[in-house]
């Protein structure tokens, strides 16, 4: 394994088992842990903080498959946004095509005419498998919305319920960094038919391959001198999933 595949794992075994990391404000005053820094919270409150939220211990088995979609853990807020932009397309309805400027700014907090025009093409090229649950999941949250959602919280809302349906272990955790107004609209949408897998999975695998083009970035300039020999290989992740079923 190089170092740059090394560092990038243990960041995101840190964050998995970390819950304290990127919680969202909503959590941490839910949770009264305030704002406390991460480095403030010893071992022992950690493994409390696990238990009161009953987190897993183990990720999800089809991330092994799909190594690339744990990779938005390592980004920050603002990047995630930036990169899961794709996802809102599922939560905007067929009234976007005759909205007026004004509308979209009011509705989804975007202006910009070139950007309306690329969200409605890229929008129309949606696979067809995927437009009797885009619908449904569009009407249903317009139908139960109550006050506007941005662009960017739909995109988060949809990546949200994406976890939900097929990485559910996965986005137990990643509920703590979305503020608590994506996760309780979750609630209103279906999730994804297992079904559709394949075929979402075939559409988002650009988007993640963004996202983790942008990780590998970050981890270019590790420090050399660090010792990484005590991690083999990249398939510590498929090790341990198969240690815990052999345990169960």
């Amino acid at each position: 394994m190089n170092k740059e595949i090394a560092e990038k794992s243990i960041s995101w075994w840190a964050w998995w088992s970390n819950p304290i990391i990127g919680m969202h404000d909503d959590h941490r005053f839910k949770y009264s842990l305030g704002l406390l820094e991460n480095e403030e919270f010893d071992y022992f409150k950690i493994l409390e903080v696990r238990s009161q939220l009953d987190l897993p211990e183990i990720p999800d088995e089809l991330l092994v498959f799909n190594p690339d979609v744990r990779w938005f853990a390592l980004l920050n807020m603002e990047e995630i946004e930036e990169k899961i932009k794709p996802f809102a397309y599922f939560l905007l309805d067929s009234s976007i095509l005759h909205a007026r400027p004004q509308d979209w700014e009011e509705a989804y907090g975007i202006s910009s005419p070139d950007e309306i025009r690329t969200i409605i093409s890229e929008r129309a090229d949606l696979p067809k498998e995927l437009i009797e649950w885009q619908s449904g999941a569009s009407r249903s949250l317009n139908l139960n919305l109550k006050s506007s959602l941005f662009y960017n919280d739909r995109a988060k809302l949809c990546f949200y319920v994406y976890l939900l349906s097929f990485f559910p272990k996965l986005a137990k955790r990643a509920s703590l960094i979305f503020p608590e107004q994506i996760t309780l609209s979750a609630k209103i949408i279906d999730k994804m038919p297992i079904e559709l897998w394949e075929v979402f999975q075939n559409w988002a695998r650009p988007v993640f391959a963004v996202i983790a083009e942008l990780v590998d970035s970050k981890y270019i300039n590790i420090d050399p001198e660090m010792d990484y020999s005590f991690i083999e290989n990249d398939d510590e992740l498929n090790e341990l999933l198969v240690n815990s079923e052999g345990a169960a």
